[in-house]
């Protein structure tokens, strides 16, 4: 198997190591201890103990601990979530509750316009009813006055006419007419210009 090189300076670290300590345990006791050969086995006891007090530890204390704060906070994600996805419902339902009631208001809106058209065109055809009443009544008898207007006037012109007769031909012929051959005469003489009319 081929040596990497980041495995190079840790093989030759060891090399040191294993080179140097017997110098260092034959020394005068001035060196390290780590690398004293000696007492590697109670270093080596001592690591053990501690890694499994550290592992106990991180099994028993620390990672129940983490354990209660993550399912802490996937609750209260949880919930949030929740807790959003029901503001959303009542929101939604809330719009459309709006929109429900601004549609009705304006059903209620057109339908009063409605029917105040409608009552507007009512007051209106009452008061042109009213105002047609009344000018048929005032037409009327202006028409009744003035057909008897017009009756006095005919009267009178037939009397002016028979008495114009008479005269005419009291004149021309020197004959006298009597009122009843004179009124005759005035009413062929009347129906032959209604007809030419």
């Amino acid at each position: 198997m081929k040596m990497t090189m980041m495995h190079k300076p840790i093989a030759g670290l060891i090399a040191l190591l294993l080179t140097a300590s017997p110098v260092l345990a034959a020394g005068d006791g001035g060196g390290l201890p780590q690398l004293d050969f000696t007492t590697w086995p109670t270093q080596l006891f001592w690591l053990v103990v501690t890694f499994v007090i550290g592992y106990l530890l991180m099994w028993r204390v620390v990672v129940p601990k983490i354990s209660v704060v993550l399912d802490e906070r996937r609750e209260r994600i949880s919930s949030d979530i929740e807790s959003a996805k029901q503001t959303d419902a009542e929101a939604k339902a809330m719009k459309a509750d709006y929109e429900a009631e601004l549609e009705d208001a304006r059903n209620k809106a057109a339908e009063a316009a409605r029917q105040a058209v409608a009552a507007a065109k009512a007051e209106s055809d009452k008061t042109e009813a009213d105002l047609a009443a009344k000018l048929a009544k005032k037409v009327k008898t202006a028409e009744t006055k003035l057909a008897s207007a017009r009756e006095e006037a005919l009267a009178s012109i037939n009397d002016a006419a028979q008495s114009a007769t008479i005269d005419i031909v009291a004149q021309i012929t020197g004959m006298k007419l009597s009122a009843a051959d004179a009124k005759k005469s005035v009413s062929v003489a009347a129906k032959h210009l209604a007809k030419e009319a």
